[in-house]
């Protein structure tokens, strides 16, 4: 069977880029991310945006200045247990 899969080309031109036999990173997606980067650009765009409103609802619903609702949100990410722990206490 002869077809077209757009995302292997792509994928090969991106690994393409690369020179000196540097291996390319995979995003967890499965793309190739850019040179240097952990994620490809559309889980960077979507990791970007997700983030972005995570810390604006934490300054609409608490009253969080933008330093400290960034700051609750690496918190959060740094401490995912302790809120997991919450939870769990919360549904009992």
């Amino acid at each position: 069977m002869n077809y077209y899969d757009a995302n292997a080309v792509a994928n090969e031109s991106a690994a393409a880029r690369y020179t000196n036999y540097e291996p390319p990173t995979i995003c967890d997606c499965g793309s190739i991310a850019e040179h240097g980067q952990v994620y490809c650009p559309v889980c960077m765009d979507t990791i970007d945006f997700i983030m972005r409103n995570a810390v604006k609802l934490l300054i609409h619903n608490t009253g969080f200045t933008e330093d400290q609702a960034e700051q609750a949100v690496c918190h959060w990410l740094e401490n995912t247990e302790e809120f997991k722990e919450r939870r769990n206490a919360k549904k009992l």
